[in-house]
């Protein structure tokens, strides 16, 4: 039963091959005969141009020929006439020596219009004597294309034939096999449908079992792979949360410092505004505007620094004169100079200077004008009092 089965699927591949092999024959067939047809179209076309070549060839070669008998005829026109010429003349001569001088070069004169004459009668016979040559062999020539393409064709005709005859056997062989083939199909069709049913049952169950095992062995990757990602969540969530508790202690540290920092950050920067005449000596000046305070001390109205809390503090002071006099100002902490600077008189004219002092929490500090003169000269905006806590 296995060996029915296995001649009836050779027989279903011979038939399919043998289908396919005469599909192909029918190009063949067409481009022999394309071959063929361009093959002759060629041969006429050669064998027409040769046979323009040699009649073009023969009508100059007739109209040269022509031309040089031409010549020859009005050449022997000329001697004609200069002989008849010379014979009138002898008549009249009297001179005897001349008579024979003429003579003489009359006879030179006619030998040499001989030998020309011969001369052109001998390239005359030469150039028809290469003509018949070459047309001997222009025409040896198209007999040999005559022939060459008879032969050409002829033997391309027996090739198609015997080619026809070949592929027509064959087909007919097939047509015979093909039918034997068809008539055992049509006798076994059931053991052939069985042997297809198992075998695609077989190919059926085992594509199930591979994809069974496929299957099983991407659920276990999957499981394996989500189990790795929920460790490694699990430990990045508690990294995280680790961080997360650094960072609010940090935070809270920052914070408090920040606090404890600004508690005790003292700052203040104020400068006078107000326009007066003059100020008499050792009178305090109240730098009326506050630009920046921070932790307080300043008094906008007293011009006094009162410490909030004790500390190393940096002071700084200016002033700017005016036309009418100097201004010349103390520095005074605990009511004590600590230094002091003089804005000589003149416009745009001014000068400063700091100082650097532990101050207890209480005491007080400012500026004032100096006790060696009644009047002092100062001029407002550019007059400042600057004062920050640094330890």
């Amino acid at each position: 039963m296995a060996g029915a089965r296995i001649k009836i699927l050779v027989c279903v591949m011979f038939i399919y091959s043998v289908s396919e092999m005469a599909a192909e024959l029918n190009p063949e067939i067409e481009v022999v005969y394309d071959m063929l047809t361009r093959r002759i179209d060629s041969l006429v076309h050669d064998t027409n141009y040769l046979k323009s070549e040699l009649d073009e060839t023969k009508a100059d070669f007739k109209s040269d020929l022509s031309a040089i008998v031409s010549r020859i005829e009005n050449a022997e026109a000329k001697i004609s006439a200069f002989t008849l010429n010379t014979d009138s003349r002898e008549e009249d001569m009297t001179n005897y020596d001349v008579n024979v001088e003429v003579k003489r070069q009359l006879v030179a004169v006619r030998k040499m219009l001989a030998a020309e004459k011969a001369l052109l009668r001998k390239m005359v016979d030469t150039l028809e004597n290469k003509f018949r040559a070459f047309e001997s062999e222009i025409r040896s020539q198209i007999s040999l294309l005559n022939v060459s393409a008879g032969s050409s064709v002829d033997g391309l005709v027996h090739a198609i034939t015997d080619h026809k005859l070949e592929t027509n056997n064959s087909l007919m062989l097939t047509d015979i096999q093909i039918g034997k083939v068809r008539k055992d199909i049509e006798e076994n069709r059931e053991d052939l449908l069985d042997a297809i049913t198992e075998v695609s049952q077989n190919i059926l169950s085992k594509t199930r079992s591979e994809l069974g095992s496929a299957k099983n062995e991407l659920t276990r990757l999957i499981n394996d792979e989500r189990t790795e990602v929920l460790s490694k969540l699990v430990s990045v969530e508690r990294t995280q949360e680790n961080v997360e508790s650094k960072f609010n202690q940090q935070i809270s540290q920052l914070s408090k410092r920040i606090l404890e920092e600004e508690d005790i950050t003292v700052a203040f920067s104020a400068r006078l505004v107000t326009e007066r005449s003059h100020y008499g000596k050792n009178e305090r000046i109240i730098f009326d505007h506050v630009d920046y305070s921070h932790g307080g001390g300043y008094s906008a109205s007293t011009g006094i620094f009162t410490a909030p809390t004790s500390g190393t503090y940096i002071f700084t002071f200016n002033v700017e004169s005016t036309s009418s006099g100097i201004a010349h100002v103390l520095l005074k902490i605990r009511n004590l100079t600590k230094t002091r600077v003089i804005a000589t008189k003149g416009t745009d004219s001014n000068a400063g200077n700091a100082a650097v002092d532990y101050v207890w929490k209480g005491e007080q500090v400012w500026v004032q004008t100096s006790a060696f003169r009644d009047k002092y000269y100062i001029w407002p905006y550019r007059t400042t009092f600057n004062g920050v806590l640094i330890d």
